[in-house]
């Protein structure tokens, strides 16, 4: 009966390993090739959703207005800090009546173009003025004042302050100024 009994049990272990083997190669060739492809199904339907329900939102009028709002409080912002092309040759006459507000004197020459970061730029480039004048420190600090107010922003490139003679009660102060200017559309277009 041992030998029957062996012979029986040999059988159902080689029949169980086979059964294993057969399960485990369907396992590793078709299982888990296929879960794995299904996980990368999903990732890939989650995405899409994500920006089909952003595509959703955006096509909707109220997010269309509010984008509209926001582009043009975007550009609003920039005109404070940038002036139009045509706008350029006022500058001169616009820094000359902020000095007549205190009763400075000023002369405003425009300086020559620089090689700046703006000569990379698309649509922004930098226009350079050197003013000189005597003031006393109120005057200047007014002046200054005057400046940082101003819309659109004139920048401070460098300023200095020369002692004034024995003779002269005030000093004399040279200041190079830069203005942003939106490039027109034609001028970013043969740069571009």
């Amino acid at each position: 009966m041992k030998t029957n009994t062996e012979k029986y049990l040999k059988i159902a272990a080689m029949v169980w390993s086979g059964c294993f083997v057969v399960f485990l190669l369907v396992f590793v060739l078709i299982l888990y090739p296929l879960n794995k492809r299904q996980n990368q199904i999903e990732s890939e339907f989650r995405k899409l959703k994500i920006d089909a329900d952003a595509a959703f939102i955006a096509s909707q009028e109220q997010t269309k207005q509010r984008m509209k709002e926001l582009v043009k409080k975007t550009n609003d912002r920039l005109g404070d800090f940038m002036i139009e092309a045509d706008r350029t040759s006022n500058i001169s006459h616009e820094i000359i009546q902020l000095s007549n507000k205190i009763g400075l004197n000023i002369e405003v020459i425009p300086a020559a173009q620089r090689n700046t970061a703006f000569d990379e730029c698309k649509y922004v480039s930098g226009q350079y003025f050197q003013i000189s004048f005597t003031a006393g420190y109120n005057e200047f600090a007014r002046f200054l004042n005057e400046l940082e107010r101003y819309r659109p922003v004139i920048f401070i490139d460098t300023f200095s302050i020369t002692k004034s003679r024995p003779d002269e009660a005030r000093p004399v102060i040279n200041m190079n100024l830069a203005v942003l200017v939106a490039k027109n559309e034609k001028q970013s277009n043969t740069e571009g």
